[in-house]
C-alpha cells in the first residue's frame, strides 16, 4: 500500500471514529458540562486517587501543561481537589470531591445502561479484532516514529569520510 494512501485512510478513519465517539458519549458527559477528555481524566482520578498531574499526563498521553489546565478547570467546577503531598510538599496530588464522585458514578451508570447491552451483543471476536487492530496500528506507528527519529539523527550527524 502506498504510504500517502495509508496515511490518508488512517487519518480519515480516526477522524470519523473520534467524531462518532464524541456524538455517542456526549449526552452522558454533557449533563455535567464535561468534555470527553475531562470525563476521562475524572475516571483516571477515580481509579487512582491521590494521583499527580505528571502521572495523569503520562497515563492520558497528553502534555503536562494541558493536563494541569484541565485539572484547574475541574477544580474550579468543584469536581476535584488538589492538595500537597504529606511526604513531599512539592508534589501536588488530586482526588475527586463528592460532586466529582457523583459525576463519575452517574455518568458511568448511564454508559453501562445504554451501551453494555450493545457491546454484549457484539461477537467477542469482533471486539477482540477491534482492540487488536488498534494495538497493531499503535505498534506500527511506534516503529514509524522510531524510523523518523533515527532518520533525523542520521541527518543531523553526517558521517565524516
Amino acid at each position: 500500500m502506498e504510504i500517502i494512501h495509508f496515511k490518508n485512510t488512517i487519518w480519515d478513519e480516526l477522524r470519523l471514529v473520534n467524531e462518532k465517539m464524541e456524538r455517542v458519549f456526549h449526552d452522558s458527559s454533557n449533563q455535567y458540562g464535561l468534555t470527553l477528555m475531562q470525563l476521562r481524566l475524572l475516571l483516571e482520578i477515580a481509579e487512582h486517587p491521590d494521583t499527580t498531574v505528571g502521572s495523569l499526563s503520562k497515563t492520558m498521553t497528553m502534555a503536562g501543561g494541558n493536563c494541569s489546565v484541565m485539572c484547574k478547570r475541574l477544580e474550579k467546577c468543584g469536581l476535584i481537589e488538589r492538595f500537597r503531598s504529606l511526604e513531599d510538599e512539592r508534589v501536588v496530588q488530586m482526588r475527586l470531591t463528592d460532586a466529582g464522585r457523583t459525576a463519575v458514578e452517574e455518568t458511568t451508570d448511564i454508559l453501562r445502561k445504554r451501551y453494555e447491552p450493545i457491546i454484549r451483543q457484539e461477537p467477542r471476536e469482533n471486539i477482540e479484532a477491534i482492540l487488536n487492530g488498534l494495538s497493531c496500528l499503535n505498534e506500527l506507528l511506534v516503529r514509524m516514529e522510531d524510523a523518523s527519529r533515527d532518520n533525523c539523527e542520521d541527518e543531523s550527524n553526517p558521517k565524516k569520510e
